[in-house]
């Protein structure tokens, strides 16, 4: 697995596989309508699994940069804020495209994956401020299984959205 830019829909599949993977394992998490932290936890764990070591796989990461500044979200629609994303990949302490590779936000809920939300501008700001190369906004579902997929590439322009 390399940087190379044919393979830089990798991360996608890396995200998917552990989603996938979670809900054929564990169903219970969605028919007992577990919360976010708990799923997400599971996701994250099953990331690390499958992420190459090459990369940095870390949830609810709240600094960036070598001296580790908080995480801001900056927008004229949020008020300034700090923002930490449930999950990212990336390299430590590093900045630029190149070490921050994609950065994560899970709802249970549909109404995340809207590009007038909230969790839509969260991702949007980080990618633009701290240049991730990826973006996600994943909703899980509440009862059942119904995994939906916002997919963002920078620059930014029209997300992708997928069942599975």
């Amino acid at each position: 697995m390399t940087d190379d830019p044919s393979q830089l829909d990798t991360p996608r599949a890396w995200l998917k596989q552990a989603i996938l993977e979670i809900a054929e394992e564990q169903p219970e998490l969605w028919s007992l309508q577990i919360g976010e932290r708990a799923r997400v936890g599971h996701i994250f764990a099953r990331l690390r699994e499958i992420v190459p070591r090459r990369w940095d796989v870390d949830m609810e990461w709240d600094r960036q940069g070598i001296v580790g500044d908080r995480k801001w979200v900056k927008s004229a629609e949020i008020t300034d804020r700090y923002g930490i994303p449930d999950m990212v990949i990336h390299r430590r302490s590093r900045f630029g495209t190149e070490n921050n590779l994609l950065v994560i936000e899970v709802k249970l809920d549909a109404g995340s994956l809207s590009t007038s939300s909230d969790d839509f501008e969260k991702v949007t700001s980080w990618m633009t401020q701290i240049g991730y190369r990826f973006g996600a906004l994943v909703s899980l579902g509440t009862r059942e299984i119904d995994t939906r997929l916002m997919w963002l590439e920078h620059p930014i322009d029209r997300p992708s959205v997928e069942n599975f």
